[in-house]
């Protein structure tokens, strides 16, 4: 995973709150792979934290002892102090690491003096020198110690080299002031156009980048622009709507006053009417009580009606019932009279008193006298309560074509005794025989 993050550009050197590196983690750890990851992307075996601790004084108070060896072969350095004056092998003595310890001791670490004097500490302090020698007089026998000399030898060429320049240095020391001066100017004058390049770079990004906020703005203020005369032109729009609002509100109040003046009045109208309502109600009971009675009244009236109903019904039977014996006299005394006297007949005889013709005479003469004086007889039809009087009108005009029936014949019987002047043959056709007739007509009469 270091591998991969690594590969792809994390830094090696980054730093948290407490200005830890990722090869202090992984040291503190015991993370022997990726502390030699860390180190061959060029991670700093010295970088120090708040605490002013590098890697190794992390693994070494962690008791990792396997990471000790990587970082002391990268140059960590095995004395460096951290804040509280701490080197790795103390902090590992204060943390009981052991192992850490002795690690530490082959590595060319040194004991604090007062650690060192510690009478504990002799027997592990003479046994790590005594391995060490034996691990120094094994290399020395091996081809590795060889090699170990061939590179102390390179080392120690070079060293004489830098030595070498060193001394030229010095003796051009007197010189050094004006070239190192110089040589500063140059370097501050390069840095400085290296700085304004920057800048100008920088510059040049921003003006772009505000060239086209610019650009950007222009745009969005020319949207505000449409969108202010739109708002414009709806504000101017409210204004009317709102002239019309308030016109309209004006309404409404004086329509609520009048409203309000309308629910006194109405008030003031329910308080009159509540005065009469026990008047009302004293009148609308009389008026129910009224009803009652007018509803019995007419329940009366509806019995008497029908019993007046039913008397008409009986009295228009008893005139079709005279009507039939009026058309049997009229026919007995018709054919009597043919009989006797042929159809000659004479004055003042049956047959002409009981004629069709006699009948309405009567009736219409009847009408006339029962008419008053002055008044046109009446000729609206009958109304059911008129068909009583009319039924006993007929019965009373029949009883009386009877009675006139009956009177003319027994003046016509003393006439027919007595001898007629001249000629007597017509008058004495009709003389004593008409008596049966009578006894019929009477009879029909009855």
């Amino acid at each position: 995973a270091a591998e991969a993050l690594l590969a792809s550009g994390a830094d090696p050197e980054a730093r948290t709150d407490d200005a830890r590196t990722p090869l202090s983690y992984a040291a503190a750890r015991g993370h022997v792979a990726a502390v030699c990851k860390l180190m061959d992307f060029k991670a700093d075996v010295q970088a120090l934290d708040n605490v002013r601790q590098t890697a190794l004084h992390h693994a070494a108070a962690n008791g990792r002892a396997e990471v000790i060896e990587p970082l002391v072969n990268k140059r960590a350095r095995l004395d460096q102090k951290d804040g509280s004056n701490r080197s790795p092998i103390q902090l590992a003595l204060d943390s009981r690491q052991d192992v850490v310890v002795r690690m530490l001791l082959k590595l060319g670490a040194s004991l604090p003096e007062m650690e060192a004097q510690d009478p504990k500490l002799q027997p592990m302090i003479r046994e790590i020198e005594t391995e060490v020698l034996q691990e120094q007089l094994k290399e020395a026998e091996s081809s590795a110690g060889k090699a170990h000399i061939k590179a102390a030898e390179m080392a120690f060429e070079e060293a004489r080299i830098k030595l070498l320049k060193l001394t030229m240095l010095s003796a051009t020391a007197m010189q050094a002031p004006i070239i190192h001066m110089a040589e500063l100017k140059l370097q501050d004058a390069m840095e400085l156009a290296k700085s304004c390049g920057n800048s100008a770079d920088i510059l040049e990004d921003q003006v772009r980048e505000i060239s086209e906020i610019e650009k950007g703005k222009r745009v969005e203020a020319k949207k505000k622009l449409a969108g202010f005369d739109t708002l414009k032109e709806k504000i101017e729009e409210y204004r009317v709507v709102k002239a019309s609002r308030l016109a309209e509100m004006e309404d409404i109040k004086k329509h609520i006053v009048q409203v309000t003046e309308a629910a006194k009045a109405c008030k003031t109208a329910e308080v009159g009417s509540q005065e009469g309502v026990p008047e009302a109600l004293e009148k609308t009971q009389a008026l129910r009580e009224e009803l009652v009675r007018l509803r019995e009244d007419s329940e009366v009236k509806a019995a008497a009606l029908q019993e007046v109903r039913e008397k008409i019904g009986k009295w228009v039977s008893e005139k079709e019932a005279v009507a039939e014996l009026h058309a049997q006299a009229h026919a007995l005394l018709h054919r009597h009279t043919q009989e006797k006297h042929g159809e000659s007949g004479y004055p003042g005889s049956l047959s002409t008193l009981v004629s069709p013709k006699a009948e309405p005479a009567a009736t219409e003469t009847e009408a006339a006298t029962a008419a008053p004086a002055g008044e046109a007889p009446s000729t609206k039809p009958a109304t059911p309560e008129d068909l009583p009087s009319q039924s006993i009108s007929s019965s009373l005009a029949v009883d009386h074509l009877a009675d006139q029936v009956i009177d003319e014949a027994a003046a016509a019987a003393p006439a027919a005794a007595a001898p007629p002047p001249e000629p007597a043959a017509p008058e004495e056709a009709v003389s004593t025989p008409a008596d049966p007739a009578l006894q019929e007509v009477q009879a029909a009469a009855a």
